[in-house]
């Protein structure tokens, strides 16, 4: 359903799809999410740069309760915080 949509929106695409599979999630039903975001406790301004910084040069973080910008709990804050992990990783 949502292909068709957008081979409406996009018809230069002629059909033709290179999407070679997709993949959905039901998070109110994850057990380990149960539809959860994350939020900032009182005192807690320091924990997103916490949760953000790297380990050891090698593994960056990325997500929503990473977000350094005040988007945490959002898909923006999100998708800044993966720019953010990708730039610190292609730097060191």
């Amino acid at each position: 359903m949502a292909f068709d949509t957008l081979l409406r929106v996009l018809p230069s695409a002629n059909g033709r799809p290179e999407l070679v599979a997709s993949y959905t999630h039901n998070w109110t039903q994850d057990p380990h999410v149960r539809g959860a975001y994350s939020y900032i406790p009182v005192g807690g301004l320091f924990l997103p740069k916490q949760l953000a910084a790297p380990v050891e040069h090698t593994l960056f973080f990325a997500g929503e309760a990473t977000a350094l910008d005040g988007q945490m709990g959002t898909v923006f804050g999100a998708l800044e915080s993966g720019h953010r992990a990708a730039r610190e990783a292609q730097a060191r």
